[in-house]
């Protein structure tokens, strides 16, 4: 059986693919699933709001704008030791558990 597909784009999303026709079972299904993925929307409580405030790290802008500017001066020195001694540490960690 030679299967025929000429007629469809490379670049075609799946719901064209399934069938320009939308009056067909398969077309009307894939503008269903096409919808249906559109609509999705999330709405945090207010609980889940307030645990994802605590549990984010305050933010030293003020450092931040330091180290931008120097990696951008090409100024910034990386310790590779503290680097070193940082990961080894992880690892134990994570090890350990």
């Amino acid at each position: 059986m030679k299967v025929d597909n000429n007629n469809l784009h490379p670049l075609q999303s799946g719901t064209q693919a399934l069938g320009e026709n939308r009056n067909s079972a398969a077309g009307q299904a894939a503008a269903k699933l096409a919808a249906s993925q559109r609509e999705d929307q999330v709405q945090l409580s207010a609980a889940a709001r307030a645990l994802q405030a605590q549990t984010q790290a305050p933010v030293d802008q003020q450092r931040v704008s330091e180290i931008k500017a120097a990696l951008a001066s090409g100024q910034y020195q990386v310790d590779a030791g503290a680097v070193a001694q940082k990961i080894l540490a992880y690892t134990r960690i994570a090890q350990a558990d």
